[in-house]
């Protein structure tokens, strides 16, 4: 909308000091003019507070963006990294209340355990141990039930755990684990993946579209050839009355003079 006032107003000063008699062409462009300082105040105003916005949203975001980083050792340096840039075979250290950014395995764990309602459903939080601990674990639980395991291996949160899924949360304890997927591999990628849906267009709005699109081009095309046809008649007018001079020189039909007194016709 802004695009069209300004050539509206620069449309307006051009031919306004084209067309304009030479007593009122010193204050022909005022109107165009007004147009342009009226366009250029809303764009201004329009713009700093678009800018204001900006650096607000900016300031917000790095605030929220402060606690998406961890504490990750790579090739042999502890570094401080953005989970968007984690990478496979990282090591994770994890501590209480830290989101779990990847899926992984856990390679140390204190007493480590995590909170999977987000993932599972379940309330109870889950304990986590190293893989060969876990192991162990389900060996000697088969040992007191049997191969089978029995009704005693349906709870299921009674063995540890040696996997961490992203989106999780820790509930008590340390460790570190190792990455294993990231990004859209990862359990919480694959979730945002199936949620994110691609709006579809319908017939009717494809039709609405074309409609839209020609009225714009008829418009354009119509306002065009309208003031064509406004430009033709005035000059068609002009050089038919003799009251255009294309040269720039004074009027045909104007009225002959002599030390300020006008000489009268001697037909008259």
């Amino acid at each position: 909308m802004l695009k069209v006032l300004i050539f509206a107003s620069i449309f307006s000063i051009v031919f306004d000091m084209i067309l304009a008699s030479p007593d009122h062409r010193k204050h022909a462009w005022i109107e165009g003019a007004a147009i342009m300082i009226a366009v250029m105040l809303v764009a201004g105003v329009g713009s700093f507070v678009d800018w204001k916005k900006e650096v607000q949203f900016v300031k917000s975001r790095a605030k929220s963006e402060e606690k998406n980083v961890c504490s990750v050792l790579r090739k042999g340096n502890v570094e401080i990294v953005h989970h968007n840039y984690l990478h496979v075979g990282d090591i994770i250290n994890v501590e209480y209340g830290m989101a779990v950014p990847v899926d992984g395995i856990v390679m140390q764990a204190t007493q480590l355990s995590v909170d999977e309602a987000a993932m599972t459903g379940e309330s109870d939080e889950m304990k986590k141990e190293i893989l060969k601990v876990c192991l162990n674990r389900l060996a000697d639980k088969q040992g007191e039930t049997g191969k089978d395991g029995g009704n005693a291996m349906t709870k299921t949160h009674e063995l540890p755990s040696p996997l961490l899924l992203s989106g999780t949360n820790i509930a008590g304890g340390e460790g570190k684990f190792m990455c294993l997927m990231v990004g859209d591999d990862s359990c919480l990628g694959q979730i945002i993946a199936k949620l994110i849906v691609t709006p579809e267009v319908t017939p009717l709005q494809q039709k609405l579209e074309e409609i839209a699109t020609d009225i714009g081009k008829g418009g354009t095309y119509i306002a065009l050839l309208i003031v064509h046809v406004l430009l033709f008649r005035y000059f068609l007018e002009g050089l038919s009355s003799r009251n255009t001079d294309l040269f720039g020189g004074e009027s045909p039909c104007a009225p002959e003079t002599k030390n300020g007194e006008v000489v009268k016709n001697a037909q008259g």
